[in-house]
Formats: structure tokens, C-alpha cells, sequence
């Protein structure tokens, strides 16, 4: 019970990184296109 309780709080903590690492490529991706149209006005 114990050992299963911490194998699905370390997968949780898998999710939890793999949502934060897709929600820093997309705002990486947010910025670069600001950047790119900031320069295309500019």
C-alpha cells in the first residue's frame, strides 16, 4: 500500500512537469510571435 501511494504521487509529479515544461514552450511560443510581429511593425 505504501509503495503504491508513492508510485502514483511520482507519476502525478511526472504529469505536473510534463504540463509545466508544455505550458513554458507555449509561452516561449506567445512571446516569440509577439516579438516577431513587434519587429515585423517596427
Amino acid at each position: 500500500m505504501h509503495s503504491f501511494t508513492m508510485s502514483s504521487s511520482y507519476s502525478s509529479r511526472i504529469q505536473v512537469t510534463q504540463i509545466t515544461m508544455i505550458i513554458s514552450l507555449l509561452l516561449c511560443g506567445k512571446i516569440r510571435i509577439l516579438v516577431s510581429v513587434i519587429c515585423f511593425l517596427i
